[in-house]
């Protein structure tokens, strides 16, 4: 009574009911078969049958609504042991049922009736220049299929008294032909398989199997088979970049993700902004796009932002979420440089124009003396650089370069040129002095040849 409960309550969860055969895709059936596996005793009975076994099917000999076709293998279940083996022959009527039919049901056979047969005679006669070797015989078995795979099996009943190679042909509906390689050295009782890949995914597929001998060739029936949905997102995954996220100028930063690779194109990505820890406004996600690389615009000049991708497939599967990494954009370039105090040996240089976020990350600025060969070190304020231990009266070239929070350097302002101030001259002294001139002499002090020098007569 206990284990009669149990097996109620597991037909009522799978939705069956003892003897229900209601659905589409159900029909009466007569067919002869081969057995591939060995006769076992069902824990829960299905189709109300306790013993089962798996067929591949040989002849349809009564199908009147075709439920049988491109069927190749089933299950039948029945209600006592018929001592069936792997390999035996069958003659089965029963109720084969398919498509709205309960879970239990699917694809099986409730026989109402099995008898062992000798092996079916479908060799046709032999040929006339070698009367000892006939046409093979050859069955189309099952098909396994995963969303791009699948594997086909045969079985070789009879090689017509002679080595037969065998492979499968597969199609599409109304598309060309596709064989396997041919596997050689096959002989009667030969059960065979190919694995096939590069299929599309949730596609229907019809196949049979062929057997050659040296004199004759023979094929099995048609069967069909559907690749499973494709449920596995792109690879990688999670996405990884192709190069991360970088400066494209002060407004823009630009990225790309690694090319996604899936069976079901094409492949999708969306860019997400994640956060500007320095306060920076403008970031944005991207829509879903296909290309990989992606330009956040509308961006503050050297500020840093955050950004993450993933991919889905043509079917919606998704990737998980990148390594989130982030980036400045562009510091402003120095415009020129602007001079403050200068003396015989020293000249204060800063940037001519205002610089962003001098103090945030790597940011700096670096002023150089081209001439003199002395160059600032990076500062992170836009302060006058005292350039000493110069020459007095002496032109200097300057130039001024920055770098953004992630050190990116940009391009050096123009050179700008200025001199330093002259030394005073050594005081005055006179020489041949008479009633109307005199000479006047004075040092240079340490200006170069070349200084010019105003001499006054403040005495006129």
């Amino acid at each position: 009574m206990s284990a009669m409960s149990v097996y109620a309550i597991v037909l009522a969860l799978l939705g069956a009911v003892p003897g229900q055969t209601t659905g589409w895709g159900t029909g009466e059936v007569e067919f002869q078969a081969r057995v591939d596996t060995a006769e076992h005793r069902e824990i829960f009975p299905v189709c109300a049958g306790q013993y089962t076994v798996e067929v591949s099917i040989i002849n349809v000999i009564s199908d009147p609504a075709g439920v049988l076709d491109n069927v190749t293998s089933v299950d039948i279940c029945y209600d006592r042991s018929e001592d069936l083996a792997s390999g035996n022959f069958v003659e089965v009527t029963g109720t084969y049922s398919d498509g709205a039919c309960p879970i239990p049901y699917c694809r099986r056979v409730e026989a109402s009736s099995i008898s062992k047969i000798s092996t079916p005679d479908e060799k046709g006669p032999a040929p006339d220049d070698n009367p000892d070797i006939g046409s093979p015989t050859v069955i189309t078995s099952s098909a396994e299929a995963t969303e791009t795979t699948v594997t086909l099996r045969g079985i070789l009943t009879d090689d017509g008294g002679d080595d037969c190679k065998c492979r499968f042909v597969y199609w599409k509906y109304g598309d060309r032909h596709w064989q396997t390689e041919w596997i050689e050295n096959q002989s009667s009782g030969a059960v065979f398989s190919q694995k096939i890949a590069g299929l599309i995914p949730e596609t229907l597929y019809f196949y049979n199997v062929e057997a050659e001998n040296s004199e004759e060739n023979s094929s099995g029936r048609t069967g069909s088979f559907v690749t499973l949905a494709e449920t596995v997102p792109p690879i990688p995954h999670p996405v990884v970049w192709s190069f991360d996220p970088d400066q494209l100028d002060t407004s823009s930063i630009i990225m790309m993700a690694d090319i996604a690779r899936d069976v079901s194109g094409p492949e999708e990505y969306v860019f997400d902004f994640i956060s500007s820890p320095t306060g920076g406004a403008g970031g944005s996600d991207s829509p879903w796009q296909f290309s990989p690389s992606y330009t956040d615009v509308g961006l503050n000049p050297n500020h840093q932002y955050g950004y993450r991708v993933k991919a889905r497939d043509g079917l919606g599967n998704e990737t998980a979420y990148s390594t989130v990494r982030y980036a400045y954009s562009a510091i402003e370039a120095p415009a020129g440089v602007a001079f403050g105090e200068i003396t015989t040996s020293s000249i204060q240089v800063k940037s001519g124009n205002a610089l962003s976020g001098l103090n945030r990350g790597q940011s700096g600025l670096k002023l150089e003396n081209v001439t003199a060969g002395r160059v600032s070190t990076w500062q992170q304020q836009n302060a006058f650089w005292t350039s000493d231990g110069l020459l007095p009266n002496t032109q200097y070239t300057f130039r001024a370069q920055a770098r953004n929070g992630d050190g990116d350097d940009t391009a050096f302002s123009p050179l700008a040129k200025v001199y330093t101030r002259a030394m005073v001259p050594t005081p005055v002294v006179f020489s041949n002095v008479t009633a109307n001139s005199f000479l006047t002499h004075w040092g240079a002090n340490g200006n170069p040849a070349g200084t010019q020098y105003w001499c006054e007569n403040t005495r006129l």
